[in-house]
């Protein structure tokens, strides 16, 4: 009984090795067919098409220009840019060989890399001198490519910017005002613009109903090439204006709707335009009684700034004759919008602490 199912066993694993071969056999065949009808129907078509190939002593790529120009023009990119054109090439060539009567020479559906390594030496020439030319034709298409995505990228951008005008006009006067104010050492806080380009893009994407812009900031490849476009583009436009503002006049301005640190970057820029260097700001705590330290014909300022909506008294000068003596500085000076009370400048005269008001410091503002 075992020694049966032996043989059946045996005999079932001859019969399926049998059936594999000759079915694999009979596939080979029907696909060799296949290849040789579809080969002679490439054959006619490229007849067809482009005509029997004169022989004569011209170079394949010579002869066979017009179908180089077709396949050149028919040409896009459509993902991996190496791919396609090694494509390209392939179909451009075994539509060659066609028309030259010598189908059997092309790569057929050879990978082209693989080809060229039996490929004839006048057909390798070939192959050589399309990578080149459809390597070419590549480039500029991706050129015209990535300037199309770049132009409605820019499109996008701008509509942002007219839709959302009133907050980033906002924005450049927030950021003024911010970048502005000095530290001790006499910069400007350009570390403050980046943090406002973040919050006005975070409004403007909130109100877009974008992805959150905080994911942004952790993956900056997630961002709309629009929005990067705009932040740049603030980044850079702001930058130009608060150059060019610096050699500007000082506008005409509303004291009463300014901080005490509007008005210090206020008069920060004042004194910038009426020629002071060294301008520096203090620190918020421990600041001594001054505001403001600056420079002007060899001589240290030691400078008070007040925005106040009633008359200043002499306790600011008090503070300003401390913070001349604690500085080291040749002047102390008061500034005030306002004005000041009679006991302020009796004793302003009495310490020689200059005091302008908001008469002198108008005039100042228009020189």
């Amino acid at each position: 009984m075992d020694e049966l199912v032996i043989v059946v066993v045996v005999l079932g694993v001859a019969a399926w090795l049998i059936w594999w071969i000759v079915s694999n056999i009979f596939s080979s065949i029907i696909e060799a067919g296949q290849n040789f009808q579809s080969s002679r129907k490439r054959r006619r078509d490229a007849l067809q098409k482009w005509g029997v190939r004169p022989k004569d002593t011209r170079t394949l790529e010579e002869r066979n220009e017009d179908i180089i120009r077709s396949h050149l023009e028919s040409f896009h990119i459509n993902g991996s840019r190496s791919y396609h054109e090694s494509d390209a090439i392939r179909d451009c060539i075994q539509d060659i060989a066609d028309a030259e009567g010598r189908s059997s020479e092309g790569p057929n559906r050879t990978f082209l890399w693989k080809w060229n390594q039996t490929a004839t030496p006048e057909f390798l020439a070939l192959s050589t001198s399309l990578s080149r030319r459809f390597g070419e034709r590549s480039r500029e298409l991706s050129q015209a490519k990535q300037k199309q995505e770049q132009l409605e990228i820019e499109a996008k951008m701008r509509a942002l910017q007219e839709k959302y005008a009133p907050l980033i006009r906002a924005f450049y006067e927030v950021a003024e005002r911010k970048v502005s104010l000095r530290d001790d050492y006499g910069e400007e806080n350009w570390g403050a613009l980046q943090r406002e380009i973040d919050l006005v893009i975070q409004k403007i994407a909130t109100k877009e109903n974008a992805v959150d812009y905080s994911r942004w900031k952790k993956f900056p490849r997630a961002m709309p090439n629009e929005y990067k476009q705009l932040s740049d583009s603030l980044d850079q436009s702001f930058r130009v204006r608060h150059q060019k503002a610096r050699f500007e006049r000082v506008p005409k301005v509303d004291y009463r709707a300014m901080t005490g640190v509007d008005f210090e970057v206020y008069l920060t820029k004042l004194l910038e335009r009426l020629g002071f260097t060294d301008i520096r700001g203090t620190a918020a705590t421990g600041d001594q009684g001054a505001d403001i330290l600056a420079r002007k014909d060899g001589r240290n300022i030691v400078i008070q700034a007040k925005r106040y909506m009633s008359p200043v008294g002499n306790g600011a000068v008090q503070e300003a004759l401390s913070a001349l003596h604690f500085y080291s500085g040749d002047e102390g000076w008061v500034v005030t919008n306002s004005t000041f009370t009679q006991s302020a400048k009796e004793l302003a005269q009495r310490t020689g602490i200059r005091l302008i008001d908001g008469h002198e410091l108008s005039g100042l503002s228009r020189d």
